[in-house]
């Protein structure tokens, strides 16, 4: 193990592992972006939304770890 690594694991798996991590982080950033950039009126709508979508991928991000 790598000292000071976290999460790190060797091999394909656990480089899939950190990869699926760090894109799913940006993924929900750049939503939570989207979020601020709409107006008043049309953000409660637009935040469920963007919460069923962020849960919708965060399936997918299991159905991957699991397909190991």
């Amino acid at each position: 193990m790598v000292p000071g690594s976290g999460s790190f694991r060797f091999g394909p798996a656990g480089l899939r592992f950190n990869v699926l991590k760090t894109l799913r982080r940006f993924f929900k950033a750049y939503l939570h972006h989207k979020i601020r950039c709409r107006s008043d009126s049309d953000k409660q709508s637009r935040i469920r939304h963007l919460e069923k979508e962020i849960q919708t991928f965060g399936e997918n991000i299991e159905k991957l770890k699991v397909g190991d």
